[in-house]
């Protein structure tokens, strides 16, 4: 049975999450997880397997099903909800009862992945991520700004997804580096427009500095282009 086939009894999912756990694999994500994160050591793809079988069998009842007891419970939710076939307006209030779950910028990040969104689902979408740009829990304010770079960073709407991220006030750390990811998502992708915006200098000096260090990091950009960004770096 090839591995895309693999069929998951979900009866006791406590149970069935201890039969996939990798040892190592949880060491690992240990490292990168805030210290006392119950994690068991399950690889993203098989959870993901298993949201969407749960889905199949249950639908968005699945999530009853799911405690937060553990990372990877958690994380299954995030996925049952972002797989799950409802109307983007109808997803909105599951998405931000899990956003007061979601600790750790993992979660956030693979939740924020998950999504498959139509031109029409942006646009009901971007009302609710305004609202978590201005939020101040910290990992709401990350998850409307990882929505944007993964999702928004378009021709069609670049310059408002610079004069979003200018906005944002939040000094969390995963808020700011998030930030600073976007801005150098929309350099690579866009780079006339992200220059004029680097030389308003309206973003404050880690943030800025933190993109321009993204971006001369990236195997996208060219070195001419990596060198020119240099001067708006603040001192």
């Amino acid at each position: 049975m090839s591995k895309n086939c693999i069929q998951y009894e979900l009866d006791d999912i406590h149970r069935l999450l201890l039969k996939y756990a990798d040892e190592k694999y949880r060491s690992f994500s240990a490292r990168l997880l805030p210290p006392h994160t119950p994690l068991m050591g399950v690889r993203l793809p098989i959870l993901r397997q298993i949201a969407k079988q749960g889905i199949r069998q249950k639908g968005i009842l699945f999530l009853k099903q799911l405690t937060d007891d553990s990372f990877e419970e958690k994380m299954l939710s995030g996925f049952v909800i972002g797989y799950v076939s409802l109307p983007i307006s109808d997803k909105i209030p599951y998405i931000e009862n899990y956003l007061n779950k979601v600790d750790n910028w993992s979660l956030c990040d693979s939740f924020c992945a998950t999504f498959c969104l139509s031109d029409s689902d942006k646009k009901t979408l971007l009302p609710f991520l305004k609202r978590c740009l201005n939020n101040d829990k910290e990992y709401v304010v990350r998850f409307g700004v990882v929505m944007l770079l993964m999702y928004y960073i378009t021709e069609t709407d670049i310059d408002m997804c610079l004069k979003l991220l200018e906005r944002i006030s939040h000094q969390g750390y995963y808020v700011q580096m998030a930030v600073a990811w976007a801005v150098s998502i929309c350099y690579i992708q866009y780079s006339r427009q992200t220059l004029l915006f680097l030389q308003k200098n309206t973003l404050n000096k880690y943030v800025q500095n933190k993109a321009i260090q993204k971006i001369r990091e990236s195997v996208c950009v060219s070195q001419d282009k990596k060198d020119f960004v240099l001067q708006y770096k603040k001192h």
